[in-house]
């Protein structure tokens, strides 16, 4: 059995805000029982970049999106090759 706890999208945005507004990561660490190096690999995750103000979650899912519209596309063409050929 994991003693791994897992925890949703909003709470590790919800720590990423509460780091971004001046909480330390000691602090956040102490307050919610979670390790320095997982309050890191979730404020890299989420923080918003300045230049893009996308975050890497952002980019991940914009990723995810564009090859599911690309698949979509090839199926729509080959359909549509089906139906000009008749």
């Amino acid at each position: 059995m994991s003693n791994r706890r897992t925890y949703d999208v909003d709470y590790k945005k919800t720590l990423v805000s509460l780091y971004e507004n001046g909480h330390s990561v000691k602090n956040l660490r102490e307050e919610h029982g979670i390790a320095e190096q997982t309050i890191y690999r979730w404020i890299k995750k989420y923080s918003t970049d300045e230049k893009t103000g996308y975050s890497e979650a952002d980019i991940e899912n914009i990723k995810v999106e564009n090859a599911r519209l690309k698949t979509d596309n090839d199926i729509l063409k080959k359909v549509l090759a089906m139906f000009t050929q008749k």
